[in-house]
């Protein structure tokens, strides 16, 4: 945001308050909110709160309507399609730019981590999911973290905002958790191994897939 001084500060703190509110679906897609609604609730004036909103119009997350207030972006086949697409032509290529780099040793936790949930029969699946995520979560964004370009970073946060959404939303499935945890070590393997081309290959088929199975996860949870 390209404000200076106090103000920049608290249309910052804005953002990052009603950004979240939004990716951790206390304000649920669809729904309107209005500059006076999120004035009281951060307890803020109105233009750090207008000059968030108009950053988060800019980031996907909201629609405003003039006179009306902004709606929350919704979640949709077609957006979901978009997202893994962007991340598909996006992550590939930098961890193949850029394998070297990352943290080896880390790897190889993360890869216990994930093959210790691999055909697990566990009555607590979500509780599971939940905390997997935040692994692959970090997985991803070690990856993406190698590119040192500052537009790409913002597109890659306003993708991973929106993959955040979609976690909460769409329902899980136990078979497609397993063929994750699977993906993610034989991806590590790769990446251990020092073969650029398999590991980028093998990424950009675990997107693919993960592509295909949340749009049909998504479609149940609309049922």
């Amino acid at each position: 945001m390209q404000k200076s001084g106090k103000k920049q500060g608290l249309a910052e703190m804005a953002y990052d308050e009603i950004k979240e509110l939004i990716v951790s679906n206390q304000l649920t897609p669809g729904q309107f909110i209005t500059e006076t609604e999120m004035q009281e609730r951060l307890d803020m004036g109105r233009t750090p709160v207008r000059d968030a909103m108009r950053e988060l119009e800019r980031d996907q997350l909201l629609v405003i309507h003039p006179r009306r207030g902004a709606e929350v972006s919704s979640v949709a086949p077609r957006k979901i399609r978009e997202l893994f697409e962007a991340r598909m032509l996006i992550e590939p290529a930098i961890l193949k730019a850029e394998m070297e780099n990352l943290d080896m040793d880390r790897l190889r936790e993360m890869q216990q981590l994930f093959s210790r949930h691999i055909d697990k029969d566990s009555p607590d699946l979500d509780d599971e999911i939940l905390e997997l995520a935040d692994i692959d979560n970090e997985f991803h964004r070690m990856i993406t973290d190698l590119c040192d370009n500052s537009y790409i970073d913002r597109l890659i946060d306003s993708l991973f905002d929106f993959q955040r959404m979609i976690r909460i939303i769409v329902s899980h499935n136990v078979d497609r958790f397993n063929a994750s945890n699977i993906e993610h070590v034989k991806l590590i393997d790769a990446i251990l191994d020092g073969d650029n081309e398999k590991a980028a290959k093998l990424l950009a088929e675990h997107l693919s897939n993960s592509l295909d199975a949340t749009l049909q996860n998504f479609l149940v949870t609309q049922l």
